[in-house]
């Protein structure tokens, strides 16, 4: 499956994570990048912030929902609510909303 480039954001987490398979796996850069693709895990997350829920796109290439779930609950603690997975269409759907990369 070919993915376009979707977004600047999933390219360059793409990218980042191209770039460490590529260096410690010792793979060719069109593996890497294969490799990296098919690890891009996107989820839709949201939180209570100042009284109001908060919904969030994040992009974690190579983290599985399980892990994000800790991740998630442990950060937010009692202000959090849900994380799912995004499929292809709500991917497409956040970027239309204008996908941003915060820092965490």
């Amino acid at each position: 499956m070919t993915y376009p480039h979707e977004s600047p954001e999933c390219d360059e987490a793409i990218a980042e994570r191209a770039a460490i398979i590529e260096h410690d796996g010792l793979r060719p850069k069109p593996v890497a990048e294969a490799l990296a693709r098919s690890a891009l895990r996107v989820y839709h997350v949201a939180a209570t912030h100042s009284g109001k829920v908060r919904h969030m796109t994040v992009i974690a290439p190579g983290v599985e929902w399980d892990e994000m779930l800790r991740e998630q609950r442990k950060q937010w603690g009692s202000q959090f609510i849900s994380c799912e997975a995004m499929d292809r269409d709500g991917i497409k759907a956040a970027i239309e909303r204008g996908l941003t990369r915060e820092s965490r």
